[in-house]
């Protein structure tokens, strides 16, 4: 028959309007502009009227209330009901469009967007049924004229079923092609169940009766004769819906988005029983439990009903790139912690759909958090390459292993051109057939996990979606059958599948995401509040321990979970990155403030607790070390007492040495070997010490390392070894250097290849001033201009060490451009090393491969090192992680400034410090990672007069004797029995390692990194010893005795 398509097609729209054959629309509504949340019982009377067609509303993240009543008519007696709304904007991108908070009756029903238009009123209508409705609308980023089309209609449940049963199948032959026998057959009995249609009178015994029918018709001639239930292939769905905790709206707007979704989901599962709905981020539902209790209660018993299924692992969706190993754990921890008390579910899943990359460290973390599974879809994105697997095994930097799979959903009709999936699956015969066509792993296993609903603002799975699934289910010609699940229960059966296959492929190392390097940048402020954080909160979670340790009867220390809700919040995948609007950075500085102000002086006083304790034979300076290493550094302090004068010397058991006033009027020793995780008391001498100072002119430096040359624009443009007479610079060095930086897509997100395209060189010097010089020290301060914007450095030059702390002061006021500094070193390598999370891992320096092309942008923590056998070079920093270092020259990336979607981001007062340290040998030799701790966490000093004490002048809580071995957290345990002691290996070194705690132990055991007991460790009163692997992480359970 020709035209058969399109026949099929103009009856299925004659159908659709079927299925609401009367309607009612609702022409007054009362209204009131405000962010007044609770009105919903409000008496509404004496608010404004609002007339929905002569009378828009608009704005600019307004809010508003509107409210009416309504009664049924007689006609809509025994029907249901429901309530339609559209605002003018639908078909459009859903992010920044108009939601809605329904309440009907004074209760929150259900929320409404532009993909989510209908609630259910009643399924059976009563003559003269009355309600009041309301609604709680916000404009979101909507500045036009918005409409407010609402109206009641009642449905045709059989019609509607039929529609359905039509559609799908029809849906699926548009797919195929025009000579495939699906098609065909599909296409044969479609055209036969609309001919049994009677639309000759709308609304009739007789066109109700045709489609009785035609349903019945349909139902056997083709869902059971035709149909395959048990068709092999499976896409296996859950409903889910993606709610970034900020992004282009703040946490508070977030507080609705997941009210509004949640409710949703609520509201399906009583019209689909059989739809199960997945909710990851413990954050969103402790903002349910605050904001709507009534409706927290409702999911916690829909999850014991199995429709709810909360999982994910993760307290939030955090980055994985900038976060700290701690950090991960605490996620990790925290998100499970609340899955198991709230709804007594052990999440084994890490769910990350939208994460920009994943550290080669987190296998490790999840295997030992008891998180066996990991999905995302983000690698997907890449710019230059197919990722190569969609199931595989994902190894990390120690060889631990996660089953992990990416969800493969995209159009059907894009799987030629593309190979970009998402986890805002349409439930959809396209986005379906589509899954499994680009789907890469077919000989292995034939199932496939989809994620169906809107999401990144939230909403979730529509009617329509779920309608599909079912016809879906019975395995419809031409297209792969779909069944509903869990995510656990997804993985479990894959890895029943895959386990011992041999098409089981590795991916060993980073899952590195090229895209989106710009977010290792941009909003240059929260990564450093989140570095600072970090240290400070494991400094104190370690002093408290200390603190509790050193009572002559033990108390559990302190815990500091509220503080890592600050930390863990701010570390969203959309808010460390530097990719949200601007308020949501005005509310992250405030809560950061906050943060500092409180834990700052707790830090303080906890220390100023312990010295009191001290036994101190003359005047000292007490330094405490919060870093899980020995470390010699500076340490800088200001004047306290009158105890500090000129003339006084420092004193240890290693001798005396000097100290030095510095030009801002504080004082300056150089500490060596202050203890981890612990103290050490300097005598203050007046002995006679004979010392030299460092040599210093505006133009040259010479210390007991360097011989350093500038040239008239403030660059070095030699640094001499002194201890092997070797240049270590290929070109002028700490140059700082500015590149246009206006990527084609995501601006706050990316870096594109061609930013080096254009250059300009900050060097425009405009003074040069020698502030300080010493026996410790020395220190040039240089001031350039570039455009409107000032830098400052203030150059720090030492007598104990080979390092050249450039401490930085910029004044941005530019946009769109890339701010780096680099240096061109004399140093022969094919790979780099940077630091991440519990380790390091190496990259290449080359491009040899689109892989490496990729890589031009790469993330490292603290330090990042090129070594050669002889010797290298270590670049430091203490709150920077964009790193680019290729063919010699090392770059770190200091600001970048976008203008979307934050219009001011970075044009502020930045303050960094980075340093240059050549060392000989490798960087293990030279002690980096010790360094790297030294500059990010400083020591803290006070100075004391002699004292009595029970205290020794040098302690550390736990102490270590393998320079390879961190001691990164000491932690009140979470059950409150013990003290936690977490370690990592960072040489990939196997040793044999012993640890010597200050204080007789009851009982020790090793754990998980969730605390949970694995084994007993044998100990000898305070000392324990064990083996330890590569880059191995393991955690300790300590008891005392309390006498």
């Amino acid at each position: 028959m020709e035209f058969v398509m399109e026949r099929i097609e103009r009856l299925l729209s004659d159908l659709q309007k079927a299925i609401y054959p009367i309607s009612l629309p609702i022409t007054q509504y009362y209204f009131r502009k405000c962010n007044q949340r609770d009105l919903q019982t409000a008496d509404f009377t004496n608010w404004e009227p609002f007339d929905p067609k002569k009378k828009p509303w608009d704005g600019f993240r307004e809010k508003y209330w509107f409210a009416t009543e309504i009664e049924f008519p007689e006609s809509f007696l025994g029907f249901p009901v429901e309530f339609h709304i559209t605002t003018g904007v639908e078909g459009q991108q859903d992010l920044i469009k108009p939601q809605i908070y329904f309440y009907l009756d004074g209760k929150l029903k259900q929320g409404l967007d532009i993909n989510h238009r209908t609630v259910l009123i009643t399924e059976k209508a009563k003559s003269k049924e009355k309600h009041k409705i309301m609604l709680y609308a916000y404009t979101a980023d909507n500045t036009k004229f918005l409409e407010l089309n609402t109206e009641l209609a009642i449905v045709d449940r059989e019609v509607k079923a039929l529609y359905y049963d039509l559609w799908v199948p029809f849906q699926v032959a548009k797919l195929l092609e025009s000579e495939n026998e699906h098609r065909i057959d599909i296409l044969n009995q479609l055209n036969h169940t609309v001919n049994l249609l009677d639309f000759s009178v709308w609304n009739s015994p007789k066109f109700h009766a045709s489609v009785c029918e035609a349903r019945n018709y349909l139902e056997e001639e083709f869902y059971q004769r035709m149909c395959d239930s048990q068709k092999e292939i499976l896409v296996k769905w859950v409903g889910h819906s993606h709610i970034d905790v900020a992004w282009l709206w703040t946490l508070d707007i977030t507080r609705e988005k997941a009210a509004r979704t949640f409710s949703g989901m609520l509201e399906l599962m009583k019209q689909y029983p059989e739809f199960i709905f997945t909710a990851s981020q413990p954050q969103l539902y402790r903002f349910i439990q605050e904001d709507e209790p009534e409706l927290y209660q409702e999911i916690k018993k829909k999850v014991q009903e199995g429709s709810w299924d909360p999982d994910g692992a993760m307290y939030l969706e955090a980055d994985c790139n900038l976060t700290s190993g701690e950090s991960l754990v605490r996620q990790l921890l925290y998100g499970k912690q609340f899955f198991r008390e709230e709804f007594q579910k052990e999440s084994r899943t890490l769910w990350l759909p939208d994460v920009f990359g994943y550290s080669a460290a987190l296998p490790q973390i999840l295997k030992k958090s008891g998180v066996d599974y990991f999905m995302t879809t983000k690698i997907s994105w890449n710019e230059y390459n197919k990722f190569p697997f969609d199931t595989f095994l994902w190894r990390g930097i120690d060889g631990s292993e996660v089953l992990s799979h990416f969800i493969p959903a995209m159009e059907y009709q894009d799987t030629e051109n593309s190979f970009t999936t998402t986890y805002n699956g349409i439930l959809s015969p396209s986005q379906v057939k589509g899954a499994w066509k680009r789907y890469q792993q077919k000989d292995l296993n034939h199932e496939v996990l989809f994620a169906a609903g809107y999401g990144d603002g939230g909403g979730g799975p529509t009617e329509e979606m779920l309608e599909t699934a079912k016809r879906l289910s019975r395995g419809i010609p031409g297209c792969p059958r779909t069944q509903v699940t869990t995510v656990e229960k997804f993985f479990e059966e894959l890895e029943r599948q895959v386990r011992h296959s041999p098409r089981l492929h590795r991916w060993v190392g980073e899952l590195y995401f090229e895209y989106h390097r710009g977010t290792l940048t941009s909003m240059a402020r929260n990564k450093k509040y989140n570095r600072k954080a970090e240290f400070l909160i494991g400094s104190l979670e370690k002093m408290l321990c200390l603190e509790s340790l050193a009572q002559r009867k033990i108390e559990k220390p302190s815990s500091l979970r509220e503080a890592w809700d600050v930390i863990m919040i701010n570390q969203f995948h959309d808010i460390i990155p530097g990719s949200s609007i601007k308020e949501v950075y005005d509310d992250s500085q405030k809560q950061y403030q906050a943060f500092f102000e409180k834990y700052e002086p707790e830090l303080t006083s906890s220390m100023e607790r312990i010295l009191e304790k001290i036994s101190l034979k003359s005047s000292s300076v007490v330094v405490f070390n919060g870093s899980g290493v020995d470390i010699d550094v500076p340490v800088e302090f200001a004047s306290q007492n009158n105890l500090l004068h000129e003339g006084l010397f420092i004193s240890d058991e290693t001798g005396c040495f000097p100290l030095q006033k510095t030009w801002d009027g504080s004082w300056l020793f150089w500490g060596k070997e202050i203890p981890a995780n612990g103290y050490k008391a300097y005598q203050l001498t007046s002995a006679p010490y004979t010392c030299q100072k460092i040599f210093v002119t505006e133009q040259q430096v010479s210390t007991p390392f360097f011989d350093v040359r500038f040239n008239q624009k403030g660059n070095i443009i030699s640094i001499i070894d002194q201890r092997n007479g070797r240049e270590l610079l290929t070109g002028p060095g700490n140059v700082l250097e500015v590149y246009e930086d206006r990527p084609h897509n995501w601006e706050a997100w990316d870096i594109n290849v061609y930013y080096k395209e254009k250059k300009w060189l900050v060097d425009e010097l405009q003074s040069v001033q020698v502030l300080e010089t010493g026996p410790v020290r020395c220190c040039l301060k240089m001031t350039w201009r570039f455009l409107e914007s000032v830098i400052e450095q203030y150059l720090y030059f030492y007598a104990d060490t080979p390092r050249i702390d450039f401490k930085t002061i910029v004044d941005w006021k530019q946009q769109n451009l890339l701010l780096k500094t680099a240096f061109p070193v004399d140093v022969h390598s094919e790979e780099a090393t940077y630091e991440i999370q519990f380790g390091n891992i190496r990259r290449p320096t080359h491009f040899n491969t689109s892989w490496d092309q990729a890589r031009f942008e790469v993330c490292g923590h603290k330090w990042a090192d090129l070594s050669q056998e002889d010797c290298g070079v270590s670049l430091l920093n203490d709150c920077k992680y964009g790193y680019d270092i290729h063919e010699g020259v090392m770059r770190l990336t200091l600001i970048k400034c976008a203008t979307y979607p934050n219009p001011e981001a970075d044009q502020e007062l930045h303050e960094f410090t980075y340093s240059l340290y050549p060392h000989q040998k490798g960087w293990r030799e030279a002690k980096t990672v010790n360094q790297a701790y030294g500059l990010n966490n400083p020591p803290l000093a006070f100075v004391r007069p002699s004292q009595e004490g029970f205290l020794p002048d040098k302690a550390s809580i736990i102490s270590c004797d393998a320079p390879n071995v961190v001691v990164e957290t000491m932690k009140a345990a979470e059950n409150g029995e013990g003290i936690i002691c977490r370690i990592y290996e960072c040489f990939q070194r196997k040793s044999v390692v012993e640890l010597n705690v200050c204080r007789e132990l009851d009982s020790l055991w090793e754990c998980d990194l969730m605390e949970n007991p694995l084994k007993k460790q044998e100990f000898c009163e305070n000392r324990f010893q064990f083996q330890l692997a590569p880059y191995e992480i393991k955690t300790f359970l300590l008891r005392f005795t309390r006498s």
